[in-house]
């Protein structure tokens, strides 16, 4: 699906990350050739199909790249969330059979070098001392460009893409072992609900090692359209308004603190009454929809107030219309649904177990 994207949407936007007061921006034959570099120096490297490599970084354009590549090279990607301490490192690491580690830059390099891990061959995607880093690892044998797509032809659904350590109910976290078909399916579910195409675009900022954002990214890319990477959860709030994805998938808290926040602003002050009132007409309106009914004239002549006194800039602090809003990963509360919903955004909940 990755590939197919690539020949057909070649110079389009993939991949965004804010740099100061700008976009630095990858399209997807530049993210096609990233993959493929790495993906062939693996194969040099000596990873065989079936081989685990640990990914341990913070969301970037980077971490899919390697995903990516990994899998591409029939190698199976261990995703290690980036808060992960020595011991963790250690136990994953180790337990999962990993050999090769990816890593963020010096700080995750220095966490696996104290966690012991032995023979263990480290690649960064920022310079540090003298390790590999990503854009440097070059492939250097012609053949294995041959090599890399005998693995690609002979891939099938059925193989091993990816072990997610999920801390279950009791004890140590396990290793769920999620195959291509896994995601290939969740894809075909998702394009039965949602039209999205190379005209849209997603913010990625819940981590990528969790399963949720992870087969969120992979959904836009097999649709072509442009991922921006929030590399700072704590500058969520800040990339919505300027990067305006119209596709969002977030855990409920992001949802709560806008509703939070839109009460806190103006609690104890008129505007309380102006909000509430703007809320209420919003509210009318859609459950009026939701039943199949129209709106009475009077409650739609208030609409066009209530939307610029209020409702407007509710979005904005999204970053504005969504064609998909989705909450996932813990349970929403019904007042939230319906502050979004009087706002003129449908949020959707999303269901799934790693497991």
């Amino acid at each position: 699906m990755f590939f197919d994207s690539v020949a057909a949407h070649a110079d389009l936007p993939a991949h965004r990350v804010r740099e100061g007061d700008r976009w630095r921006v990858w399209t997807y034959a530049e993210v096609g050739e990233r993959v493929t570099a790495f993906a062939r120096w693996l194969v040099e490297q000596g990873v065989a199909p079936g081989d685990r490599v640990a990914l341990f970084s913070g969301n970037r354009p980077e971490w899919q790249v390697a995903d990516l590549a990994v899998i591409s090279a029939a190698a199976v990607t261990v995703p290690l969330y980036a808060s992960s301490s020595v011991d963790q490192v250690s136990r994953l690491v180790t337990g999962s059979g990993a050999r090769t580690v990816v890593v963020a830059g010096a700080r995750e390099a220095a966490v696996v070098a104290e966690a012991g891990l032995g023979d263990v061959r480290v690649v960064t995607f920022d310079e540090a001392g003298d390790l590999p880093h990503l854009d440097a690892c070059q492939p250097q044998d012609p053949s294995s460009a041959d090599e890399l797509q005998r693995r690609l032809d002979a891939a099938t659904l059925d193989d091993l893409a990816t072990i997610i350590y999920t801390s279950g109910t009791t004890g140590e976290p396990r290793g769920a072992m999620l195959t291509h078909r896994a995601y290939a399916y969740q894809i075909d579910a998702i394009n039965g609900l949602y039209d999205v195409g190379p005209t849209d675009s997603s913010l990625c900022f819940l981590p990528l090692a969790h399963g949720l954002e992870r087969i969120w990214t992979f959904y836009v890319v097999s649709r072509g359209a442009l991922n921006t990477f929030c590399t700072d959860p704590k500058r969520v709030a800040e990339l919505l308004p300027l990067a305006r994805p119209n596709l969002l998938i977030s855990v409920p808290r992001l949802y709560e603190k806008v509703y939070q926040t839109a009460f806190e602003r103006v609690a104890g002050s008129p505007k309380e009454a102006v909000l509430r009132w703007a809320l209420s007409v919003g509210g009318r309106l859609q459950r009026s929809y939701r039943k199949g009914r129209r709106p009475s004239p009077f409650v739609r002549a208030q609409l066009p107030l209530a939307d610029r006194l209020v409702l407007r800039s509710i979005r904005d602090a999204v970053g504005g219309p969504k064609k998909v809003l989705i909450s996932g990963g813990a349970p929403l509360r019904k007042e939230v649904e319906e502050f979004f919903s009087s706002c003129g955004l449908l949020l959707g909940q999303g269901y799934g177990l790693t497991e």
